[in-house]
């Protein structure tokens, strides 16, 4: 059955709209609540009210997009860790950090547990280990 002429403009208008962060922000609300299977390209173009293939106009594919959402779920574990600890503070805050981003959004937690990101809050994650145990 073809999409009526409506639906089709207004997929078209939102799809316009999407910026990286705004993809970025459905997967992890996506991940936050659903299970393994649940973070796929359909999904995400159904959270955004936009067909699925309007992402890879921001994203190369669905793994650059995961590394994307994976540093940003880095930049909400350092943004936890308050200023003015000691090495073993901080140490432990990151640990506690990244647990509870784990537990938020697991889907990502575990696709990405065995990877890297290459991505700026990824590096800053290996600055606070290094300035802690110098």
């Amino acid at each position: 059955m073809p999409k009526s002429p409506a639906k089709t403009a207004r997929s078209k208008r939102a799809g316009s709209h999407l910026t990286p962060d705004a993809i970025i922000d459905a997967s992890l609300r996506i991940a936050a609540r659903g299970s393994e299977d649940a973070l796929t390209v359909r999904r995400l173009g159904e959270e955004l009210g936009a067909d699925p293939t309007a992402i890879y106009r921001h994203f190369r594919d669905k793994d650059e997009l995961l590394l994307s959402v994976a540093d940003r779920t880095l930049g909400e574990v350092l943004d936890t860790i308050p200023e003015g600890l000691d090495w073993k503070g901080r140490i432990r805050a990151l640990a506690d950090g990244s647990l509870a981003v784990a537990l938020k959004y697991p889907v990502v937690g575990s696709a990405m547990a065995s990877r890297t990101t290459r991505r700026p809050n990824e590096f800053r994650v290996v600055e606070l280990i290094l300035g802690a145990v110098t």
